[in-house]
């Protein structure tokens, strides 16, 4: 019973693993890395709205280290963000990353940094905030 018991439960979380992964979308790949953002709701004790956010992932495809100097092109509502801020610092929009061979570089809820996270919405019916569209854009890698 016991086995039975540990079998259900380990297949399970495997299904809700593969559910999680499976909702990972990639927003750019090509020979060298690959770049992908999964939603990911986050809800903060001193603040009663939560938002949800889209979590970036950056992975090195190469067995070399990659300087990328990129941009997060952001659409709210179908159209596009102009400023070049984003919604929790001064950075601007053009962003350096550096990856060590085969290294993955993933945001999260706590994450600062805005190429880590993007807001993807505001979770309340009077904030009608939505990414519409998101688009990577290499200027320089090396």
């Amino acid at each position: 019973m016991k086995k039975i018991l540990l079998l259900i439960i380990g297949i399970s979380f495997f299904s809700i693993s593969s559910i999680a992964q499976s909702q990972a979308e990639v927003i750019y790949q090509d020979d060298k890395i690959k770049v992908e953002m999964s939603k990911q709701d986050c809800n903060y004790n001193n603040n009663a709205i939560s938002h949800t956010y889209g979590i970036i992932k950056y992975t090195n495809l190469t067995n070399n280290e990659l300087e990328l100097n990129f941009e997060l092109e952001l659409w709210y509502n179908n159209v596009k963000q102009i400023n070049t801020q984003n919604d929790v610092s001064d950075e601007p929009a053009e962003k350096n990353l550096h990856l060590d061979p085969n290294e993955i570089i993933e945001g999260s809820c706590s994450t600062r940094e805005s190429f880590l996270r993007v807001l993807e919405k505001h979770n309340h019916p009077r904030m009608d905030i939505k990414l519409t569209d998101i688009n990577f854009v290499i200027n320089k890698i090396k």
